[in-house]
């Protein structure tokens, strides 16, 4: 766990179940993603209670046990002992909210709205994950507020309070692998279920997460044997770029990337201005959404408002767009960063533990 730590410990999630173990204590495992975008597991506890004392404990110790090296980011419900515990202990860590948990919460606190407005759902996510500008959220927020005339609903209100933790606009800022949610929670929960009786002690429950445990890191190791054994497909065969991140990255962040490398077709340079540093405007023709693209030549690196690269580790349509209209047929270096690729395993640098993502030299 240590090492899987020293590798995908840049993120994190960390959430509590019960009726896991005959003294009905809460269950905390820390969880993250490795370089296939699967589960993998840093750690787990079980608390006499969640409190924030107990909290503080928790994180001090673990981190103690990870060399004191602190997450980027990490992912939690709304718990608000939780919440002050890591400003305590990982105060420059980014602590964002769970969507999925919130969403969990709105149907507690506006049943009545999704239930009788159907476009209510809507609106309410299109404010989490649609709006990568703070004024394009905090406009749809306040139309949301208006349209259904719950100004005055203290959990929107509070809700509203914490937005840096949970909006777009405000989580793209900071790398996150692309995570939204304590999912993984859910599901290594549902994992552990499978095998675990609530008579179980201490010691049984911990053999059986033991278990469960290895058969995750069972599962990683079948997948990197057919990763290194498998080349993917390309959709386009004479791309440079392609053919040079195929031999890279682990299949399904090729997948992804491939996935960019298509809407490229799709974008146009809508404004230029090149000077000494390269300056863009892309988007689609006639539609929502342009992002400026910045492009140094003289250090050879690439920016885009769209943060991509910035918040998940791989380059965006827009960035590429820029590269294709540059006549630049392969990546630089840099932005193919060591925690997605094929051997991010490999040897002994521990590169996931600083607050900003370096490119690799």
């Amino acid at each position: 766990m240590i090492i899987d730590y020293s590798h995908f410990g840049d993120i994190i999630t960390f959430d509590t179940t019960y009726s896991t173990n005959r003294d009905a204590r809460p269950l905390g495992v820390f969880l993250g993603l490795n370089h296939h975008r699967e589960t993998v597991v840093f750690g787990g506890t079980l608390l006499y209670d969640e409190t924030i004392e107990s909290f503080v404990w928790l994180f001090e110790t673990f981190l103690e046990a990870m060399s004191e090296m602190k997450p980027i980011t990490i992912f939690t419900n709304q718990d608000a002992a939780m919440s002050t515990a890591i400003k305590v202990v990982m105060p420059k860590t980014y602590h964002a909210l769970c969507s999925w948990h919130m969403w969990q919460n709105a149907e507690k606190h506006l049943g009545h709205l999704l239930k009788n407005e159907s476009q209510f759902n809507n609106d309410f996510l299109a404010c989490i994950y649609e709006y990568d500008g703070e004024d394009g959220c905090l406009k749809a927020w306040n139309e949301m507020l208006d349209k259904y005339d719950v100004y005055e609903n203290k959990w929107l209100i509070d809700l509203f309070k914490l937005k840096e933790k949970w909006a777009q606009a405000y989580v793209k800022r900071t790398f996150t692998a692309g995570m939204k949610t304590t999912q993984l929670s859910e599901s290594f929960n549902a994992d552990l279920n499978d095998c675990l009786h609530i008579d179980f002690n201490i010691v049984e429950f911990f053999t059986h997460f033991e278990r469960v445990v290895n058969q995750k890191r069972d599962k990683e190791l079948e997948v990197e044997h057919n990763s290194r054994h498998k080349f993917p497909r390309l959709k386009l065969k004479s791309s440079p770029i392609l053919n040079q991140v195929a031999t890279m990255y682990m299949p399904t962040l090729f997948d992804l990337f491939q996935t960019e490398v298509e809407e490229v077709m799709a974008l146009s340079i809508l404004k230029s201005n090149v000077s000494q540093t390269h300056s863009y405007v892309v988007g689609v023709f006639n539609q929502y959404g342009k992002y400026e693209v910045m492009w140094n030549p003289l250090d050879e690196t690439l920016s885009c408002s769209y943060r991509k690269f910035e918040s998940f580790g791989i380059l965006c349509r827009h960035g590429l767009k820029v590269l294709d209209v540059l006549d630049i047929k392969l990546i630089p270096n840099r932005y193919i960063i060591k925690r997605w690729r094929r051997y991010a395993k490999d040897g002994s640098e521990k590169n996931c533990t600083s607050h900003n993502i370096k490119p690799d030299t």
